[in-house]
Parts: C-alpha cells; sequence; structure tokens
C-alpha cells in the first residue's frame, strides 16, 4: 500500500477505515482508562489520611489589661512607676493636683444644676415664669449666667414650636371660613328653581364648580391636621431626646463626682490589682486631659493564660472538634522564633470572618507553653497587646481529593487526556506500519 505524505515528507494513516475488531478494541480501552480515572477521583472523596494544615493567626492575653484613668480638669502631679513594673493591689501609681480637683468639683456641681434647670425647662413650658422663680437665690454670677443661657436655649425651642402650630392654626382658620361660605352658597344654590334647560344647565355648572371647591377646601383642612399632628410628634420627640441626653450627662457627671470625691481626700491614682505595668503613656508632669484619659494599664497577675484565634474555612470545621491539638510558631516577638503548643476549645462566627466564607477557632495553650510567654521578654512583648502567628493545624479524616487539591486533579485529568491521544495517534502508526 502507498502512504500519503505532504509537502513536509510527514506520513498520514491511509483513509481507509478500520476494522470492527480494532473499533471495539479502541472503544473498550477508552471505557477502561474512563473506569480507571472515574475510580480514583471516586476513591480521593472517599479515602481519609491525615493532613497538616498552616494558617495565620494571633495570640492574645486572655484577660484585657485594667486601665488607669486620669480624670478629666485634673492635673497629673507626679508619676511613680515605669513601663514594666510589677505592682501591688493599692499601690500609689501617680498623684494628682488637689486644688485642680476642687475645681473640677465646681464645674461638675455647676454642670448638674444647670443640666436639671434646663430639663425641667423641656418638661414643662416656663416662659411665663420669671426667671427668680426657676433659679435658686445663691447661684454663683457664672452658674446663673450658664443657666439663664441655657433657658433662653429651651424657650427658644418652644417659641419655635408654637410658631409652627400658629401658622397652622391660622391657616386652617382661613380655610374653615372659605369652607362655610362655599356650603352656605351651595345651600343658597339648591334653593333656586330654574325655569329653562339653559337655566338648569348653568346651575349644574355653578353647583359642580362649588362641589370641587368644597372638596378641594376639605382635601386642605385634612393635610393641615396631619401636618399639625406631625408637627406635634416632631417636636414631643426632640424634646424627648434632648431630656434623655440631658439626664445621661447627668448621671455621667454624677459618677465623675463620686469617683473625684474619693480622691479629694486621697489624691492619687491606685493600682486596682496585683500586676504589670504595662502601655505607660510619656505624658508630661503638670498636665490637664479636657477629657478621661487612660494614662497606663495594670496586666493582672491573674491574667496568664492566654488565647489563640485564628480563621478557617467554613467546611474546615468539621474536622477541627474540641481538642484537636494544634502548634504555633511565633518569630515578631523575639530575635528566635520558637514554638508553642496547644488545642482547640471553640469556634465562634463574626462579622469579618462570616463574610469571607471563613470560622474563627479559638484554642487554649498548655500549661507549659502558658508559663513560657509568663516569664522574661517573651511575656513583656505580649503585654502590648496581639503577636502574629503561625498556626499549624494537624486535621484528621481530610478527603483525599482535598489533600491532593485541585491543581492535582487538573494535572491528573489532563495527563490522562495526552496519555490518550498519544496512544490512539501511536495505533494509527502502527497499523500505517503494518500494512505497509
Amino acid at each position: 500500500m502507498i502512504i500519503r505524505r505532504d509537502e513536509s515528507g510527514f506520513a498520514h494513516c491511509p483513509a481507509r477505515s478500520l476494522g470492527w475488531s480494532a473499533v471495539l478494541w479502541l472503544i473498550w480501552t477508552a471505557l477502561l482508562l474512563f473506569t480507571l480515572l472515574m475510580g480514583i477521583l471516586v476513591g480521593s472523596q472517599l479515602i481519609s489520611v491525615p493532613s497538616r494544615q498552616t494558617y495565620q493567626g494571633a495570640l492574645v492575653p486572655a484577660a484585657d489589661p485594667v486601665p488607669i484613668i486620669l480624670p478629666a480638669g485634673v492635673t497629673l502631679e507626679a508619676v511613680l512607676v515605669t513601663e514594666g513594673d510589677h505592682v501591688d493591689a493599692g499601690q500609689t501609681l501617680a498623684t494628682l493636683d488637689r486644688e485642680k480637683i476642687k475645681e473640677r468639683l465646681e464645674d461638675l456641681d455647676r454642670g448638674i444644676l444647670v443640666a436639671g434647670i434646663t430639663r425641667e425647662c423641656l418638661h414643662h413650658d416656663s416662659r411665663e415664669t420669671p426667671l427668680e422663680d426657676l433659679l435658686p437665690n445663691d447661684l454663683s454670677q457664672e452658674t446663673r449666667l450658664a443657666a439663664e443661657s441655657s433657658l433662653g436655649a429651651c424657650h427658644d425651642l418652644h417659641a419655635r414650636a408654637e410658631v409652627a402650630q400658629d401658622r397652622i392654626a391660622a391657616e386652617r382658620r382661613v380655610l374653615q371660613d372659605q369652607l362655610d361660605v362655599a356650603t352656605k352658597h351651595n345651600r343658597l344654590l339648591l334653593q333656586i328653581r330654574p325655569q329653562t334647560d339653559a337655566q338648569k344647565i348653568r346651575q349644574v355648572e355653578a353647583a359642580i364648580a362649588l362641589a370641587s371647591r368644597m372638596n378641594s377646601f376639605e382635601a386642605r383642612l385634612t393635610t393641615l391636621t396631619l401636618d399639625e399632628r406631625s408637627q406635634q410628634l416632631e417636636t414631643n420627640v426632640d424634646l424627648r431626646n434632648r431630656m434623655d441626653k440631658i439626664m445621661q450627662e447627668i448621671e455621667a457627671d454624677i459618677m465623675e463626682r463620686a469617683q473625684l470625691s474619693l480622691l479629694l481626700n486621697a489624691p492619687r491614682l491606685l493600682a486596682p490589682v496585683a500586676g504589670t505595668i504595662h502601655r505607660l503613656r510619656p505624658i508630661a508632669l503638670g498636665t490637664q486631659a479636657r477629657a478621661s484619659v487612660p494614662i497606663m494599664k495594670v496586666l493582672s497577675d491573674s491574667a496568664t493564660q492566654y488565647l489563640v484565634h485564628f480563621t478557617v474555612p467554613r467546611p474546615r470545621v468539621a474536622h477541627l472538634p474540641p481538642g484537636t491539638p494544634v502548634s504555633m510558631l511565633i518569630r515578631r516577638m523575639t530575635d528566635r522564633p520558637f514554638r508553642l503548643h496547644g488545642q482547640v476549645t471553640k469556634h465562634r462566627d463574626t462579622l469579618r470572618a462570616a463574610q469571607a466564607g471563613q470560622v474563627q477557632m479559638i484554642a487554649e495553650l498548655t500549661p507549659e507553653s502558658a508559663a513560657v510567654l509568663s516569664e522574661g521578654r517573651i511575656g513583656m512583648a505580649l503585654h502590648g497587646g496581639v503577636a502574629t502567628t503561625e498556626i499549624a493545624v494537624s486535621v484528621a479524616n481530610i478527603p483525599l481529593g482535598e489533600r491532593m487539591g485541585a491543581s492535582w486533579r487538573n494535572l491528573l485529568t489532563a495527563g490522562a487526556c495526552q496519555r490518550m491521544s498519544v496512544f490512539f495517534w501511536f495505533s494509527c502508526n502502527s497499523r500505517a506500519r503494518d500494512k505497509i
């Protein structure tokens, strides 16, 4: 048989059809390869193997440090501790200016009094009551000026609401008068007895026009009624919100006053618990804060336990039951990386993790690892907050397909198809050589 060759000299298979035995042999071979491939894919999902997964996590203290607050309006005289010092419960951490505490107490008393007067004015309109009857006689000049200013703002609020109500009421009276006139004309129109058809037509047209005007007046009156109720509701809501805000300010001032009253006898800040000084702010002596701010924190000695937070894909949660061992490699806290161990305790859903299709896992350290963290520079580094760490988790019963990954499955499928193409090409050329 003559083999056809193209200009490049490449030999092609003959155009004649194959025999039935060869076709059947090719079909059975393709079925065998397909069955083998499907068996591998199905088996990769049924066969479970252990796996070691790695995630990025954070190592955090189990208990938050206790903040030490410098009250607003109080001057800091001296700070008696430094970063990293160990303190006992009740130990003096800083001293305060007694005179500034007295001035702050007077400001709070004045603010509480003015806020109470303003709240009473918002609750009951007192524009007709003289100021002498509203304010106590023994007020200082500064307090009296503040109270008069607050009462003036309250009276302006009531006056604006009254003006809006008066405008609606005036417009309603005008519309009601117009509606009464239209009703009277309609009554007179109905008493007329037309004699001719033209008069009847004019009477009907006049009645229709008059009815239309009356309907527009009634619709406008209904709208004004709704506007009046809406205005009253908005005014009541505004007054209620203002009174609630003032009440919250009064409660906050009362709590601050109680704390400052204790500091007046002993003007110093004390350690609430025994622990280590942490995050000491560099505040200059003599500084007077406008608002209450934390100047340092005390990490309690009892807060020696640490937690590990890391996120995993939601399908992986079923393979991480409580008690699953985890190991952590921490690189950024010391010069040399070190490894800690623990176990998974629970999981919880957070908004950020849920949006990414993940779940936050929580693990506790073993007592040995917790003891390592509570000593030396490692523990002090953790006192700074959160340490980024690499979490290695040993996961059991992972399907072989997931272990191999999508890239391996794609490679396996592509390799099988390539082998089948090579096989068919080789078979074709083998039969061509046999026929030569």
